[in-house]
C-alpha cells in the first residue's frame, strides 16, 4: 500500500505555490475514514481547499478527491516560478526576502536551513518536542527539547536580524545605484558569511538532537515526519 503525508511547505517561503487543476496530474482519488475530520486537520496545517468539503450522501462520505483540495504542496517550486515574473517582488521591502522570510528569520525559525540533517536521520528539537507523546519522550528529554530550542533562538535569531540588514543594505545599494563592483564583492561575502553561520547554526542542533534521543525514537520520528526510507543512524546512545 501507499501512505501519503501532508505538511505545510517549510521550504523557500518565496515560492509560490499554485493548484494541481488543469495540470498532468489533476487531481488523484483516494478513501478515507472520516473525511470531514480529515479535511479539518488539513486545514489545521495550512493546507487551503479550492472549495469547501460537502457531505453529498453516504455513499460518497468516505471518497476525497484531491480536486477538492487542490494543495500547493503537489505543484513543485519550479514549475510554480516558471510560470510567474518578478513583477509583484517590486512591492517588498527587500526584494530578496518575502515577509514570511522576514518573519521566519526573526523569530529563528529553521526554514529549510537544516534539511541536509532533517531528512537524513537527525531531527531538530522543535519537531521532536511537537511529537513528544508519540516519541514517548521521558522527562527528562522534554528538558532537554526545550533548552536546545531557547539554546537554537539565542544562536539564530540574531544572525536572522544581521541578514535581513545585510539584504535591506544590498537592496538600497541597487535602489539608489550606488553599487560597485567592490561593494558588491564586500556586501555579498557579508551576506554569504552571515547564511552560512545561520545554517550552521540550525544544523548543529540538530546534532544534539540526535544524541539524546534512541534509535527507536529517531526511527518513530521519520514515520510521524512522513520519511519513508530507512534511515541511516549516526551515533545514537542506546
Amino acid at each position: 500500500g501507499y501512505s501519503l503525508n501532508f505538511f505545510r511547505w517549510e521550504g523557500d517561503q518565496s515560492v509560490t505555490h499554485v493548484p494541481t487543476a488543469g495540470r498532468v496530474v489533476d487531481h488523484v482519488g483516494f478513501e478515507v475514514k472520516n473525511l470531514d475530520a480529515f479535511c479539518k486537520a488539513l486545514e489545521a496545517k495550512g493546507i487551503k481547499a479550492i472549495r469547501p468539503y460537502k457531505k453529498r450522501d453516504a455513499a460518497m462520505n468516505r471518497l476525497f478527491v484531491l480536486l477538492v483540495i487542490a494543495f500547493a504542496l503537489a505543484a513543485g517550486p519550479s514549475l510554480a516560478q516558471s510560470q510567474q515574473s518578478y513583477a509583484g517582488l517590486k512591492l517588498r521591502s527587500i526584494k530578496a526576502l518575502s515577509d514570511q522570510q522576514i518573519a521566519g528569520l526573526r523569530a529563528g525559525r529553521g526554514m529549510g536551513l537544516a534539511l541536509a540533517a532533517e531528512v537524513n536521520g537527525y531531527p531538530g528539537p522543535m519537531h521532536v518536542l511537537q511529537f513528544a507523546d508519540s516519541l514517548d519522550l521521558s522527562d527528562q528529554q522534554r528538558a532537554k527539547m526545550e533548552e536546545l530550542i531557547t539554546a537554537m533562538k539565542a544562536e539564530a535569531i540574531p544572525l536572522g536580524e544581521q541578514l535581513i540588514v545585510q539584504e535591506a543594505d544590498l537592496d538600497k545599494q541597487f535602489a539608489n545605484r550606488t553599487i560597485t563592483p567592490a561593494s558588491l564583492a564586500v556586501s555579498t561575502g557579508a551576506i554569504g558569511a552571515t547564511h552560512a553561520a545561520l545554517r550552521r547554526a540550525h544544523l548543529k542542533y540538530h546534532l544534539f538532537t540526535v544524541e539524546v534521543l534512541t534509535p527507536a525514537q529517531v526511527q518513530r520520528y521519520a514515520e510521524l515526519r512522513g520519511y519513508n526510507r530507512a534511515m541511516h543512524l549516526h551515533g545514537h546512545r542506546e
